[in-house]
């Protein structure tokens, strides 16, 4: 039940009120700012507790606009703190929760769909990888223009939901960590992955002859293949492009799929392409991608 206050309209009484009753010392920095238009609280060790009466006073303010607790341990309870203080305050357009043990529960709390001001909202640096990364994902769609996960690596799953999010929002931001090779699997945290800024077109079609543009595709090309024979039928070649999560001229590729099989017996043999990738890892010397980098989508 949501506790009024009366002739209290900075918040600073009840903000003593609520300290008393959770045996906790007032924070100083905050009842000297708690009617700024922005507030800055990196690294003052608040913790769970603290940050629950931190929510609580600002549940109501009206002033304030950017909030920036980055670094205090605040963990799940306090995220989930934050959370419930977001869904009342429709004034609050930033929100910087970055290197706070949220984990992947405490982060997606952060991400409320009633809060449709929040323009922006940090929650990198908190304990959770690529599996609450997509999770988040699903929760971001309704309310962020910005979503910062610089330390989070991406999977494609995440980047579908991402373009699907991309389609209805058009301003909406990414901002993550390195995208991992295809498979969402622990086995592909070593693997090469797709530099967004230096993104092309998964397959070259020439004259209806087929050129893998992306060598991931092979791996899989594989899973489609459980036999070994380096053969798929065009539609599991057409799926298996379309697992690489990234743009694509499907209706031509359909076609030059389709004729390429009508000449192989129904099926498409992709043994030349790993020749192809053979002689590309020969020419350029081994693989050049950058691990670690930031990105913005």
């Amino acid at each position: 039940m949501k506790e009024v206050r009366n002739h209290d309209p900075t918040g600073r009484s009840y903000y003593d009120k609520v300290c008393n009753r959770m045996g906790l010392v007032p924070v100083s920095y905050l009842k000297r700012h708690i009617t700024d238009p922005e507030i800055t609280m990196r690294f003052h060790g608040l913790g769970p507790a603290a940050t629950k009466a931190i929510a609580l006073v600002l549940r109501d303010n009206i002033t304030l606009e950017k909030l920036n607790l980055q670094g205090n341990w605040i963990e799940g309870d306090g995220g989930l703190a934050m959370a419930r203080m977001l869904e009342d305050n429709d004034y609050i357009t930033e929100i910087n929760l970055s290197d706070n043990k949220l984990g992947s529960i405490g982060a997606k709390y952060c991400l409320v769909e009633e809060n449709v001001r929040l323009k922006s909202c940090n929650i990198s640096w908190n304990g959770f990888g690529p599996e609450g990364g997509a999770a988040i994902g699903e929760a971001m769609a309704s309310n962020s223009a910005l979503l910062e996960l610089d330390d989070v690596p991406i999977e494609f799953e995440f980047l579908r939901i991402f373009e699907d999010i991309k389609s209805k929002k058009p301003n909406f931001k990414l901002i993550h960590g390195p995208i991992l090779s295809s498979g969402n699997t622990a086995d592909d945290l070593g693997k090469p992955a797709v530099h967004p800024y230096k993104r092309k077109e998964p397959v070259l079609i020439l004259d209806q002859h087929i050129i893998v543009n992306d060598m991931r595709l092979l791996d899989i090309l594989k899973k489609y293949d459980p036999q070994g024979g380096f053969t798929v039928t065009p539609e599991e070649f057409v799926k298996a492009v379309e697992d690489l999560a990234v743009p694509f001229n499907k209706p031509k590729l359909e076609t030059a799929c389709v004729k390429l099989a009508a000449d192989q017996a129904g099926r498409i043999y992709f043994g030349d392409f790993i020749k192809q990738q053979q002689d590309q890892i020969k020419n350029s010397g081994g693989d050049d991608e950058e691990n670690g980098e930031r990105f913005e989508q």
